[in-house]
C-alpha cells in the first residue's frame, strides 16, 4: 500500500491533502466529476480584481492528464501554506488559496491549448504571497510537470501575461511585457528588491528574467 501511494505521488495522480486535521487524506483528480458544473465561473473569476495569466502550449492541446498533475501541484503547495483555504476542484477547473491570495485556472475553449490563471488580489490586511512569487511558484510547478513526465517531449509552452493595450486586453510573453513602458502592473520597475515581513523577496523587474528563465 506504500509502495502504491509513493509512486502515485512521484507521478503526481494524486496530492496530499493539507487541510483539516486528518491525516494520510489525499486528494485524486482522475475522481473528480463534471456534473455539468465547473468548478469556478470563468465569467465572475473575469471580473474579480487581479490579473490573468495564460500557460501557452503554442497551438499543442493540453492533456486532460497534464492539468490534473498541475492541480495535483497547485493543491499540495496551497495546503502547506497558512490561512489558505479548502479548494474547489471539478474536472476541467480549480480554485486554490497561496494563503490569502485566491488562484483560479482552467482550460480555454474549445481549443484547450492553454491554461489560464488568475490571480486574485488581496487586502494589505490579509496574509498573502506576493505577485511575483506567486508567479515563480505556477512557473516552477508548469516546469515540473512537463520536465518530469514525457510531455517534454512533445510539449513547448510560455507563460504570457495580460495587459491592457489600446482597448482591448492582450496576452504578451515577457519579451512583450518588458517593452511596456507604461502601468507595467506585472512587474513594476524599481532599482533594489524589497523585503517583505514574511521574508519573501520581491524580485526586481531586471530580475524577473533570471529566476524562472520565461523567455
Amino acid at each position: 500500500a506504500n509502495f502504491l501511494i509513493d509512486a502515485m505521488l512521484e507521478m503526481m495522480y494524486m496530492s496530499p491533502w493539507g487541510f483539516g486535521c486528518e491525516k494520510d487524506i489525499f486528494f485524486i483528480p482522475s475522481f473528480l466529476r463534471e456534473n455539468g458544473k465547473s468548478a469556478i465561473d470563468v465569467l465572475t473569476v473575469a471580473s474579480e480584481k487581479g490579473k490573468r495569466l495564460m500557460i501557452d502550449f503554442l497551438g499543442t492541446p493540453v492533456p486532460t492528464s497534464l492539468f490534473h498533475r498541475l492541480v495535483c501541484l497547485f493543491v499540495d503547495y496551497s495546503g502547506k501554506i497558512p490561512y489558505s483555504e479548502d479548494p474547489k476542484l471539478s474536472r476541467s477547473a480549480a480554485s486554490v488559496w497561496f494563503g490569502n491570495v485566491p488562484i483560479h485556472l482552467w482550460h480555454n475553449k474549445p481549443e484547450r491549448d492553454a491554461i489560464y490563471v488568475h490571480i486574485g488580489g488581496s487586502s494589505k490586511k490579509q496574509k498573502g504571497t506576493s505577485l511575483q512569487s506567486c508567479i515563480s511558484s505556477i512557473h516552477t510547478m508548469v516546469r515540473k510537470v512537463v520536465e518530469d513526465t514525457n510531455f517534454c517531449r512533445t510539449l513547448s509552452w510560455k507563460l504570457k501575461f495580460e495587459y491592457n493595450v489600446g482597448k482591448s486586453f492582450k496576452f504578451l510573453d515577457l519579451k512583450d511585457a518588458k517593452a511596456m513602458k507604461k502601468e507595467n502592473t506585472w512587474f513594476p520597475k524599481t532599482n533594489k528588491s524589497k523585503r517583505v515581513k514574511s521574508g519573501t523577496i520581491l524580485l526586481t523587474f531586471d530580475q524577473i528574467t533570471d529566476f524562472a528563465n520565461l523567455v
